[in-house]
């Protein structure tokens, strides 16, 4: 199997890095404020209005684009074939 090829003993090795696990966090807090702020629900409070829409806008804009253009691994083939790509960008480097 591949896990030879990058000398991965075994699949308990491969973890989701906790970059992944925050970014995802973040996408849902921001999707989640952004929606409550749609329906009328209470957001996080700042003190003004208008400040917090842009501001919302912004972070909710930021963190989608972020967290869209990342690797957000979570499975184990997904986990494998990342360090699969690490070892041929090492294998390249060298």
């Amino acid at each position: 199997m591949n896990e030879e090829i990058i000398g991965i003993e075994d699949e308990r090795e491969l973890n989701v890095t906790i970059e992944t696990k925050v970014r995802t966090a973040l996408f849902f807090v921001v999707w989640l404020n952004q929606i409550f702020a749609f329906v009328g629900l209470p957001t996080l409070n700042l003190d003004f209005e208008s400040t917090y829409a842009v501001v919302s806008a912004i972070v909710t804009f930021g963190v989608s684009a972020w967290a869209w253009w990342k690797n957000n691994s979570f499975t184990n083939p997904a986990l494998l074939g990342d360090e699969v790509m690490r070892a041929a960008r090492h294998a390249k480097e060298d």
